[in-house]
């Protein structure tokens, strides 16, 4: 855990900051979406304190649990994008025809601005919490196999995780559900469809495009555990 201590502390710091100025925008916007992101946040980031703990626990049997957790909760994180359909019913233009011409006016109410930078800002948190923890958990499988068999345990994560927004998104169930399965099985059966697919190889790709970006930034900025430094043989 302390190799990730200082982007993992930044992430839970940032999820705080969120938490305080979500209250001021519920009692601007009197609309409890803004108390539910703070929820919705909640859950995204606790996949990544359970790849934290992976990282950290030495037994097999507590990095398989903690393992099991996090890939559970993984799709909580990315879920956090879908918020932005509460934005659906905001008017933020207008078109007004004058001299048959249309021209576009933009609304000066800062209300319905306050609500689609909150809504962002909550959907990039979440976000970046999701994917630093599939970081952590790539480097692990990369200390343990051939990077193709972690590359294909990376894709199958995100391809459940699709799957997971899918099911969170439209059949309102839950991580912990899984602890109905009977309920759960039933529910999945009766909606697995042609659109159920073709969703969650959406958002697998959608997952596996934003975790190549943030793969790439991360490594170029050194932010890898620098195992070199401490080595007696350098």
């Amino acid at each position: 855990m302390r190799q990730y201590h200082s982007q993992i502390s930044g992430v839970v710091v940032c999820s705080f900051a969120y938490f305080l100025i979500s209250i001021p925008t519920f009692m601007l916007t009197d609309h409890v979406l803004h108390l539910a992101l703070v929820w919705n946040l909640f859950l995204a980031v606790l996949p990544l304190l359970f790849a934290a703990l992976v990282n950290q626990a030495v037994a097999k049997a507590k990095k398989a649990v903690f393992g099991l957790l996090w890939l559970l909760f993984f799709p909580n994180a990315l879920y956090m994008i879908t918020d932005f359909i509460h934005i659906s019913r905001l008017t933020y233009y207008s078109r007004v025809d004058q001299y048959w011409l249309s021209q576009v006016v933009y609304s000066t109410d800062i209300i319905i601005w306050l609500k689609l930078v909150h809504i962002g800002l909550g959907a990039l948190l979440g976000t970046l919490a999701g994917l630093l923890s599939l970081y952590i958990i790539h480097q692990l499988l990369l200390k343990k196999s051939r990077p193709a068999v972690a590359g294909l345990a990376i894709v199958a994560s995100c391809v459940l995780a699709g799957y997971g927004i899918f099911i969170g998104r439209f059949l309102r169930l839950n991580s912990w559900d899984i602890f109905r399965p009977v309920r759960l099985c039933s529910q999945l059966i009766n909606h697995t469809d042609g659109f159920a697919v073709l969703y969650t190889a959406l958002f697998a790709a959608y997952i596996l495009a934003a975790y190549g970006v943030f793969f790439v930034l991360f490594h170029r900025k050194g932010t890898e555990p620098e195992s070199s430094a401490t080595d007696p043989k350098q």
